[in-house]
């Protein structure tokens, strides 16, 4: 038992030590809905990270206090830690560094454009808007202005969540179709409201704005005794359970793409029981599969 709960506050912290490294804003009561425990407790993970990392706390959040001067070499076992958990090349982080702002700039994370990641993250943390060139998932070519909030890596493909200005509306850009990227001299002037919801993005389909839709699954006792650790979505919650070890999970979300796919990889062992038309469209995706073989 000890074990587990061990595992899974050094899983915590290493979490929310890479979104910070990312110039992530952490709150005390986004991170324990994220994780399902009190804010007494990310307060605790917040004060072990801050052994290492120098943090500052404002009304967005705590963050990396770039401006901070450390007394001697930051711990490098644990920045490797942390840059392990978040897939980042820590070359850059010699045992030798004491200067914060060297470290965050230096970063590599996996995968990511050089230029234009660190670009991003200037931008960020200077509060500017950014204008470039973006083609969209058809190819078609348009000028977009927009206040970025934070990098967002998913299933090995980096993304940009922001504030586009010209729509109005939060959005998120595949980094890979961002072209002449360049930061301006106008702030951000993003109110506190949109930058929280624009900080709860988890992927690049989820919408802050949409109203969510609810989702109820079955799974049986083998998905179950999985899923009780490692939830699909981080709004499952659980609505009943079964004798059998089976149980009933509830998700809220604002786009398919959330929770679909991962659904489908965990047949047969999940049932979709709400909305009845998710459960016709697998059902006619299995049917064509089958008759093709």
């Amino acid at each position: 038992m000890h074990y587990t709960k061990d595992y899974k506050q050094i899983e915590r912290v290493l979490n929310i030590a890479s979104r910070l490294l990312q110039m992530q804003n952490i709150t005390l009561p986004s991170e324990a809905e994220r994780f399902s425990v009190s804010e007494r407790t990310i307060r605790r993970d917040l004060k072990k990270i801050g052994q290492t990392l120098p943090l500052k706390r404002t009304h967005e959040g705590w963050r990396i206090d770039l401006a901070a001067k450390t007394s001697g070499p930051l711990d490098h076992a644990l920045l490797q830690a942390f840059a392990e958990s978040a897939r980042i090349q820590a070359a850059c982080l010699d045992r030798h560094t004491k200067d914060n702002r060297t470290v965050e700039l230096a970063i590599r994370y996996h995968r990511l454009p050089k230029e234009l990641g660190e670009t991003l993250l200037k931008a960020i943390q200077s509060d500017r808007l950014c204008r470039f060139d973006y083609r969209d998932k058809e190819g078609r070519p348009t000028r977009r202005t927009a206040a970025p909030v934070k990098l967002l890596s998913f299933l090995g493909a980096w993304y940009l969540v922001a504030y586009d200005t010209d729509k109005r509306e939060p959005r998120t850009f595949r980094l890979d179709r961002i072209k002449n990227l360049i930061p301006l001299d106008t702030s951000r002037n993003l109110t506190a409201e949109k930058l929280l919801q624009l900080e709860k993005v988890r992927d690049p389909w989820s919408n802050p704005t949409a109203a969510p839709q609810p989702i109820r699954i079955y799974a049986d006792a083998y998905a179950a005794s999985y899923l009780k650790d490692t939830p699909l979505h981080p709004s499952q919650s659980l609505e009943e359970a079964h004798t059998d070890g089976g149980a009933i999970y509830l998700y809220r979300i604002t786009h398919p793409m959330e929770l679909m796919p991962k659904i489908k990889s965990w047949i047969p062992h999940l049932k979709i029981l709400e909305p009845e038309s998710w459960r016709e469209t697998i059902k006619k995706e299995l049917e064509n599969y089958l008759g093709d073989i």
